[in-house]
């Protein structure tokens, strides 16, 4: 069984059968080629998963690449504007003629004609902004799609133009009043939340977003994160 020296430091706390079971679910996995794809190299909370995960998978024998789709002054605008009807802090609609700019932004980048190169058996998209991706790229399947943010709860521009951007593309993981309505098609995506904080000190308490602090309190991991002296 192939070991990694990286898994191998969490046997003090998890015991070896939780890591033979890691170790054996990563065997059928061998020589899966994935692409990560996300906005920013740093600075971020994608990067931060990222930079540890591709060193741990070469490892494990699962390579993965991670490539990177800077977006220009002008989109961030209207990403900024979409990140605040998908976290249901904006109400109101988003200009139909940015939508299709956009959409065209992401269609003419460059490093996506380097990415078709390179052919991956599972393309990773990280970033609310890259989610119409896979649909203005048919060759990047399948693909799992990770927004990063709090989709709990969008305001209904915010999800209608979600919804736009997944044309022919279903998703796991949507609230339930989305999810029947892409529910039928082929490709599958993967939406994730996370507690959406606003301008908060990373030492704040964590709001109480559906569930998440029972869900933390079960696994013992407290809220209050100045409890365990975390620091920015």
């Amino acid at each position: 069984m192939r070991r990694s020296l990286r898994l191998d430091r969490y046997l003090p706390l998890v015991g070896e059968e939780v890591l033979s079971q890691v170790y054996r679910a990563a065997e059928t996995l061998v020589g899966l080629r994935v692409l990560h794809i996300n906005t920013t190299a740093r600075g971020g909370g994608v990067a931060e998963l990222l930079q540890p995960l591709l060193p741990l998978m070469a490892e494990l024998g699962i390579p993965h690449t991670w490539t990177i789709l800077p977006l220009p002054g002008p989109a961030q605008h209207f990403t900024a504007q979409l990140a605040l009807a998908l976290q249901g802090m904006r109400s109101g609609t988003l200009a139909e003629e940015d939508q299709q700019w956009f959409l065209e932004t992401l269609r003419g980048a460059p490093v996506m004609q380097q990415i078709h190169k390179h052919h991956a058996d599972l393309y990773y998209i990280h970033d609310f902004q890259l989610a119409p991706l896979a649909n203005c790229f048919p060759w990047m399947r399948p693909a799992l799609w990770m927004s990063h943010l709090d989709t709990a709860a969008p305001s209904a521009q915010g999800r209608r133009t979600l919804l736009h951007f997944w044309v022919g593309i279903p998703s796991v993981g949507l609230p339930p009043h989305a999810r029947s309505s892409v529910a039928s098609r082929q490709h599958r995506l993967l939406s994730s939340r996370q507690p959406s904080i606003r301008s908060a000190p990373k030492t704040a308490v964590l709001p109480s977003v559906r569930g998440e602090e029972s869900c933390c309190s079960a696994a013992s991991i407290p809220t209050d994160r100045s409890s365990r002296k975390f620091r920015a």
